[in-house]
């Protein structure tokens, strides 16, 4: 968790950004069950989602310019609100900011080994 964490800790990191974070590592759970994250022996990951979430409640962001959009289906929130009414919006709906594509890193493989972004190494032959 030390890398979401550094990216966290940035002073510059935004709130799209922890959105991001936050579903990224397994915030549907939180939301979902409180208990089953707070009962995990996986602490590191217990610490980083609930400090996660208080930080996003409180909005303790300097900047909301990239908006997140979560992939939560309409069942998924319907489930959500059904069992936790008290679930804020701003977790479960598209966040303030503009949108950004986030950039993927594609593997192709070439001969058995990955090669970013498709581009393949041809040997020279003579």
């Amino acid at each position: 968790m030390d890398v979401p964490q550094a990216i966290l800790d940035n002073q510059y990191c935004d709130f799209g950004t922890g959105l991001l974070l936050f579903y990224n590592a397994d915030g549907y759970r939180l939301l979902d069950s409180q208990d089953v994250v707070l009962d995990s022996p996986l602490k590191g990951w217990k610490e980083f989602l609930t400090n996660l979430y208080k930080k996003l409640l409180d909005t303790d962001f300097s900047t909301q310019g990239i908006s997140f959009t979560r992939s939560l289906t309409k069942v998924q929130i319907f489930k959500l609100k059904k069992s936790n009414p008290s679930i804020p919006d701003i977790l479960i709906s598209k966040s303030p900011g503009n949108e950004e594509e986030i950039p993927t890193l594609k593997l192709l493989f070439c001969g058995g080994y990955p090669v970013p972004n498709g581009f393949f190494i041809q040997p020279v032959t003579h």
